[in-house]
Order: C-alpha cells, then sequence, then structure tokens
C-alpha cells in the first residue's frame, strides 16, 4: 500500500515501528488505560477500538471492555 502510494523502501521502513506505536495499543492493562487516556486528552470526537484476540476471544473481548469502562 505505502509503496503504491510513492514511498521508498526506506521510508517505510522508517515508517513502520513509529505506525505501529501509534495505531496500535497494547501491554499491560496500565500501559494501555494510559494511552487510551493520551488519546481522549487530544479531543477526539471519536475513537474506534479493535481487538486483536490472541487466546480467548471472549475473554479478551470481556476484559477490554472492563477496562474501557474504567477510563
Amino acid at each position: 500500500m505505502f509503496s503504491s502510494a510513492g514511498f521508498s523502501t526506506q521510508e517505510i521502513e522508517g515508517l513502520a515501528d513509529a505506525l505501529v506505536e501509534k495505531v496500535f495499543i497494547y501491554g499491560d492493562d496500565a500501559r494501555i488505560k494510559d494511552r487510551l487516556q493520551e488519546i481522549l486528552a487530544l479531543g477526539i470526537d471519536e475513537l474506534v477500538v479493535s481487538l486483536s484476540e490472541l487466546a480467548d476471544s471472549v475473554q479478551e473481548r470481556v476484559h477490554l471492555i472492563r477496562l474501557i469502562g474504567q477510563l
């Protein structure tokens, strides 16, 4: 996708880590809550949260919903 948009391989490689850090939130509960609060503090109108399941999708989804409910 980035190549098709005209970005060089070097630009894409430099962007990859930064993009992951900006787009994905991962870690323990405290890190996830802190990052979500940082994003919400920017004054955005809408935040879409999606889960990438690792093991038990139902349990992980419930856990994430509860975590978001604590914000």
